[in-house]
């Protein structure tokens, strides 16, 4: 795979979420009157939370787990814009062990990394 694919699909990630989180959020919008009701007595809002039932449960789902192509697509940037092409999360950290390796020091980092960025797939 080559740097403009990924470059591509990271890009494709950030529009799709943000698109994907602005249709739950909408939806709490008209029906919860978010973020508005935060305003108002805890009282009052879990009345309103109980009488939202069971699609504005699902709507506080959708809300939290549409974000995660952003996750995807913020791990993704970092690794494009450092000439990486991988989503490894372990692979981000792998900074330190350079850093390390020249200063003679380690960060917490250091101990839940495992090596530097060349040694892992």
């Amino acid at each position: 795979m080559n740097t403009t694919w990924h470059q591509r699909l990271t890009g494709i990630l950030f529009i799709v979420g943000a698109a994907l989180v602005n249709i739950p959020y909408t939806l709490l919008i008209m029906n919860f009157d978010y973020p508005d009701i935060l305003r108002e007595p805890t009282g009052h809002i879990l009345t309103r939370y109980q009488e939202g039932g069971t699609g504005l449960i699902f709507t506080w789902l959708a809300f939290a787990w549409v974000g995660i192509p952003l996750l995807f697509a913020i791990v993704m940037l970092k690794n494009v814009g450092a000439g990486r092409y991988t989503l490894s999360m372990k692979r981000d950290c792998s900074w330190s062990h350079r850093r390390s390796r020249t200063d003679d020091w380690f960060t917490p980092l250091d101990i839940c990394c495992s090596g530097p960025s060349e040694d892992i797939h």
